[in-house]
């Protein structure tokens, strides 16, 4: 059996730094699990509004409700291009300098006016997704293929 260089007051196997290295990496499970319901807690929280409630805003100046719904689905976009990049390579920067939502951002996009539904089922679709390719609970399929 080979030995690493690496002692901890002794001399340990290649094989027992790896079941080292294995018993430190972070466990996901919990926070993959809590991104997965986000989806549903942003719908849960609209249940009871109609569409003069999402042109809301908080201040004359402040988001209305429909443009934050696409705010929190655009950030976790954002988050999961930053999930794959760390994935994909060995040590990256990601640059997202260009993400600048103010108000001119949300009125280019066209958040006043986007379908809010299709965009928490799309936000359903993407946490599920990454958090299936980083090996979270949505990752796990059932027999038939599909994840439960």
């Amino acid at each position: 059996m080979k030995k690493s260089n690496l002692t901890w007051g002794h001399p340990i196997t290649n094989e027992e730094m790896q079941k080292t290295i294995e018993n430190k990496k972070p466990d996901l499970e919990e926070p993959l699990a809590a991104w997965v319901e986000i989806p549903g807690r942003i719908r849960n929280s609209l249940r009871d509004l109609n569409e003069s409630d999402l042109r809301l805003r908080g201040a004359s100046e402040g988001w209305s409700i429909r443009e934050t719904v696409h705010h929190l689905v655009e950030a976790n976009l954002v988050a999961s291009n930053m999930i794959i990049a760390a994935i994909a390579t060995n040590g990256c920067d990601y640059d997202w300098t260009w993400v600048n939502p103010d108000k001119s951002w949300m009125r280019r996009v066209g958040y006043d006016r986007a379908d809010v539904g299709l965009a928490i089922k799309t936000l359903q679709a993407l946490c599920r997704y990454i958090s299936a390719l980083v090996g979270g609970p949505a990752g796990r399929s059932g027999p038939d293929g599909e994840t439960q």
